[in-house]
């Protein structure tokens, strides 16, 4: 695919008291994630806490505090909310993802994985309505559906498409490359294949 630096910051939910568990190392050290990151030059960081107050740097991913939902406040910084969980969930996907719509608007992108239930869904279409940028895990690639179905349903998620082909996906969108990028890294994918 080429290389590319990471020029955002990104936030990260893992549903620890999900029947399918991730086991991951959080311990803030220089990390490279290969679907983000696929070059030694543009290393991921990864927090263990958003910190309340603080705001969002590039090249960055942050985790949600434990038992607390990620919002933003009007200058962008993070704000750790108390709020009774949504959906039985705190921290909500869907709630992180509506606050970065009202914030963010037409400069959001949101990317929803695999797992279960409906969380992301709602906040995703709130990032289609503000303009941004949508992704959602396609089925193939998916352990547990149920996430990126719900929003694929409601008409929130841009593209679909496999996890392999995320990145390449987010570096067009971003950069403006191509009419129909979707459609282009699909077609690409499928004619590697043949």
């Amino acid at each position: 695919m080429g290389r590319f630096m990471i020029t955002r910051p990104y936030l990260v939910f893992i549903h620890r008291d999900a029947l399918f568990a991730v086991e991951a190392s959080v311990t803030g050290e220089i990390v490279h994630l290969p679907e983000l990151a696929p070059i030694e030059e543009a290393p991921a960081h990864i927090a263990k806490n958003a910190e309340p107050g603080g705001f969002p740097e590039k090249g960055t991913a942050y985790f949600p505090p434990e038992g607390t939902h990620i919002t933003f406040d009007t200058a962008g910084r993070f704000v750790a909310s108390p709020e009774p969980p949504l959906n039985g969930r705190r921290p909500s996907v869907d709630v992180t993802f509506k606050s970065v719509a009202r914030h963010y608007g037409p400069a959001s992108i949101g990317v929803l994985l695999a797992g279960m239930g409906q969380d992301g869904a709602d906040g995703l279409l709130d990032i289609h309505k503000a303009g941004g940028i949508t992704i959602a895990q396609d089925e193939a690639t998916s352990l547990v559906f149920g996430m990126p179905k719900r929003a694929i349903e409601r008409g929130a998620a841009r593209c679909v498409l496999p996890l392999d082909r995320m990145a390449e996906a987010l570096v067009r969108l971003t950069a403006g490359l191509g009419e129909r990028p979707c459609e282009e890294i699909n077609n690409m994918a499928r004619s590697k294949e043949s």
